[in-house]
This record gives structure tokens, C-alpha cells and sequence, in this order.
């Protein structure tokens, strides 16, 4: 096959990768605009970052990359909680090097409460390394499993001993690959890499929730 034949063929490869892409996406915008519409939440298809509240800038997933982006915003302003879901993208690198990451981030503002910064996420390799030269991570001896599973981060250790019950490691035990991370008022509940589909957006929400609230010192876990 000589180059007059392969160069339309890549070309045209190239274009239904594109309109597959933007078919998907727009499917997958009018079915979080649906549900947005049942459960009560104001949806926009994209969304200015300064619509995050100041301390989003103090938390690490913010704090990545480059070509930041909100697309797919859920939002219930009601006081004294705001609750925003939104698909989130960032990129890392350049040129062949280039990626974005893309993940459904579950946002709660609380006036109520304030709670002590912390970073939790899924515990690798790296991180276990990292920890020979003094890279934090705060375990649990009662709770073993929940220590090999993540790696947690506080400025204020103490406070995050007392934060974390134990019916609270139990929830978080349960999760695969979550990630969580506070500052003051702000939360933020998201699987690093992940978007969730349309259909099950609500059902991770209410689960979140329960995370939201058991850490707000409003609900108990069973």
C-alpha cells in the first residue's frame, strides 16, 4: 500500500475517531441533563472555574496539571450546603508526551462546618517508597486494611485521628480507588482517572453524601 492510499486512509480513521468521540460526549451530556433535571439540580454544559469556591484552590486535584476544565455541571445551591457534580479535566505534558485526565468530582461546600485539611487517595508503589525518605502517611493499627489501601495526608495529624471514627474507615474500606480531599468548609469525593456514567451518577452521589455527612458529625454509618 503506497502513501496515496494510506494518508485518506489514517485521514478518515482519524475523522470517525473524532465524530465517534463527539457523539459519545454529546450522548453523554444530554443523560447527566436529564437526570440533573429529575433530582432538582441546575445543569450547564460548561462552566467558568472561578464558579469553585476559593478553597478549591488550596486542594491537590486542582493544583494539577494545565487546560483545566468544567464540562457537565450539576449544581444545588442550597444554604447552608452547596452540592456540585462536575466532569473534570486537566491535562499533563505536551506534544506525544501530552494526557488528560478526566474524572467526575463530587463537590460540598458547608458553611456549618469546618474541618481540618487532609488528602486521602489510593495508596501505590511510589507512595510506599516515598515513605522510607519521609513521606507522610497516617495509619491506623486498629484498621490495616484500610491503611494498605490509601495514603492519608494531614497538617494536623492529631485532628485527623479524631476526625476518622471508625465507622468512617469502615465506609472508606468499602470504596475502591476513591480519592477525598478538605479544606475548611470544602470537600471533594472523586476516583482519580474516572468518569461515572450517566446512569449511576446519583447512586455514587447518595453515597458520597453519607461520607459527606458522617464527616460533618451529622449521620452515622450502619
Amino acid at each position: 500500500m503506497d502513501l496515496t492510499t494510506i494518508i485518506p486512509v489514517c485521514i478518515a480513521v482519524i475523522i470517525l475517531i473524532v465524530t465517534l468521540v463527539i457523539r459519545h460526549e454529546k450522548k453523554r451530556t444530554g443523560l447527566l441533563q436529564q437526570m440533573a433535571s429529575v433530582r432538582g439540580f441546575f445543569f450547564a454544559v460548561k462552566s467558568d472555574l472561578n464558579i469553585l469556591p476559593p478553597q478549591a484552590g488550596e486542594l491537590h486535584l486542582f493544583k494539577r496539571g494545565h487546560t483545566r476544565r468544567i464540562n457537565n455541571l450539576l449544581q444545588k445551591p442550597v444554604d447552608p450546603v452547596t452540592e456540585m457534580i462536575f466532569d473534570y479535566t486537566y491535562v499533563t505534558g505536551s506534544g506525544r508526551n501530552r494526557y488528560t485526565h478526566k474524572q467526575t468530582v463530587y463537590l460540598f461546600q458547608d458553611s456549618r462546618n469546618e474541618l481540618p485539611g487532609f488528602e486521602l487517595r489510593p495508596e501505590h508503589f511510589f507512595h510506599k517508597i516515598g515513605q522510607t525518605f519521609g513521606y507522610q502517611d497516617i495509619d491506623f493499627d486498629s484498621h490495616p486494611e484500610f491503611s494498605k489501601k490509601y495514603i492519608l495526608r494531614a497538617k494536623n495529624e492529631e485532628m485527623i485521628r479524631k476526625l476518622m471514627t471508625p465507622d468512617l474507615i469502615a465506609a472508606f474500606e468499602k470504596e475502591k480507588g476513591i480519592s477525598t480531599e478538605c479544606a475548611g468548609h470544602l470537600l471533594i469525593i472523586y476516583w482519580s482517572g474516572k468518569r461515572i456514567a450517566p446512569d449511576q451518577i446519583f447512586e455514587v452521589h447518595d453515597r458520597v453524601q453519607r461520607i459527606h455527612l458522617a464527616l460533618s458529625g451529622r449521620n452515622n454509618f450502619i
